[in-house]
């Protein structure tokens, strides 16, 4: 039983995701790219872009972050 404990133990620390607003920020600069090629590169929606990109990543932190909790 002690085994299992470690190894979910080694699952949390692997799982996490070193988070600093850095970090943040070039997660959703990528994604805010991303979606700006999804729609043929038209300029002029960058802060939209922005916003939706910024609402993906942080949604998906936070699934990540319920899963790695559930463990």
């Amino acid at each position: 039983m002690a085994t299992t404990q470690k190894t979910n133990s080694s699952k949390r620390v692997r799982n996490k995701i070193p988070m600093n607003e850095e970090t943040l920020n070039e997660m959703i600069r990528k994604k805010a790219f991303e979606l700006h090629e999804q729609r043929g590169g038209e300029h002029g929606r960058d802060f939209e872009d922005w916003l939706e990109a910024e609402r993906i990543v942080k949604a998906e932190l936070n699934k990540k972050k319920s899963r790695i909790r559930d463990v």
